[in-house]
């Protein structure tokens, strides 16, 4: 295997050692043993991760005839990942130490357990098959925000045999999940006409996304248009509705359980190989990720706890945050967090919900640790705030609540 010397024995991370809700099992461990690679695997550097509705489930026990043991090693959460692989094992072919890749590393096939070290750690260990090299106008943050919700908006197109002169209606279209689906409709599968919903100052978004009709579904209900359309994805569980939405022969496609027969329940399969394909989209700047212009950085000094006030409901979009350190004296006298290229893949709205608290009282050396938080499909966000400075306007309904707490 070829290495590189500098590589720690233990790294810094993110983990939970029972089921329950992850706001109150995850903690923080900085002395987690890096994950051993297999002859087809690679350790990657972690750059930017994100936390998915999957990875809370997770938690929550639903994959307990898969999940690797509890009992036997501690679990890091984290599906998606970007970052630097800095060590490849004897079969691996595609990539070499230096490689910048990205993907959805935890193999959800329902048969083999799934890997207990996921990407919310500072190395990650991930089968070649699963990654694809980064496209080389995508930064790590965008890069991260991607494998999960492009897969499952290209794989779902793929599986109703969606193609080019067919038209289409996405509902939740400002999703992170959404957003992707009317860019792969449009610029990818060719499709006569797109169609998606969101609220009212998501409107215009959907139209700079190539959406030809912007439905406001505060103000009309889809399913009552009198435009009937080949393929209606469902990307925030309105299913039963949907199916009044398709021409006759039509089909629906949802990615929210439950789904009303015939409507067809599509789970993603994780596939560095699909990711490939869609590269020179992503690199022409047909299909993009949704990136909040509002970035920005806090300058914490002193601080042991950083509140970011998150809201999620049943949101299929994405936040990306970015930790960096720059200066630690004693345990934590300066730390950067950067709110960086906050994903706006959702819907604006006027409501707080709970808060993202991380304490950060432990010494990070994270140098460019990002989480990309992927929702279920129809958040509204309203803000983003450290005592009382506002960042950002985004969430409203938000659920999630993630204390990020120090292992004793």
């Amino acid at each position: 295997m070829e290495n590189i010397s500098s590589i720690p024995t233990h790294m810094k991370a993110w983990v939970y050692s029972e089921y329950g809700n992850i706001e109150e099992t995850l903690k923080f461990d900085p002395d987690v043993p890096i994950p051993d690679i297999k002859e087809d695997q690679v350790l990657i550097k972690v750059v930017a991760a994100a936390l998915n509705p999957v990875d809370c489930k997770r938690a929550l026990g639903y994959f307990k005839d898969t999940d690797s043991s509890l009992n036997e090693i501690k679990t890091v959460p984290g599906y998606d990942v970007a970052g630097v692989v800095v060590k490849v094992g004897i079969k691996v072919k595609k990539f070499k130490v230096g490689d910048e890749v990205y993907g959805d590393i935890i193999d959800h096939d329902g048969v083999n357990k799934l890997q207990s070290i996921g990407s919310l750690a500072e190395y990650s260990a991930a089968e070649e098959k699963l990654l694809a090299h980064i496209p080389s106008n995508l930064s790590f943050i965008e890069a991260a925000s991607l494998p999960l919700a492009i897969l499952t908006a290209s794989q779902a197109l793929e599986r109703v045999e969606f193609s080019a002169g067919k038209s289409i209606l996405v509902l939740g279209g400002a999703g992170g999940v959404g957003t992707l689906v009317i860019q792969l409709a449009k610029h990818v599968f060719g499709a006569s006409k797109v169609a998606a919903t969101a609220s009212t100052p998501k409107l215009e978004l959907l139209k700079s996304l190539g959406t030809d009709l912007a439905i406001d579904y505060t103000k009309e209900n889809f399913e009552e248009l009198a435009e009937k359309f080949d393929v209606v994805y469902d990307a925030v569980g309105e299913s039963d509705k949907a199916l009044k939405g398709i021409k006759e022969g039509g089909k629906v496609v949802t990615i929210e359980p439950p789904a009303s027969p015939p409507a067809i329940m599509y789970s993603l399969i994780s596939d560095g190989a699909a990711l490939e394909k869609l590269e020179t989209y992503l690199e022409s700047g047909k299909v993009k990720p949704v990136l909040d212009p509002k970035a920005s950085k806090l300058n914490i000094h002193h601080g042991r706890e950083v509140g970011l006030e998150l809201g999620f409901d049943r949101a299929d979009g994405s936040l990306t945050l970015g930790l960096a350190e720059t200066q630690v004296h004693n345990l934590l006298e300066t730390l950067f967090v950067v709110l960086g290229l906050v994903r706006v893949a959702l819907c604006f709205g006027h409501r707080l919900g709970q808060s993202l608290r991380i304490p950060l009282s432990s010494y990070l050396s994270l140098k460019e640790l990002c989480f990309v938080i992927m929702l279920p499909s129809e958040c509204r966000v309203q803000g983003i705030s450290y005592k009382g400075f506002h960042i950002c306007s985004y969430f409203e309904d938000l659920q999630l609540s993630l204390p990020m707490r120090t292992v004793p």
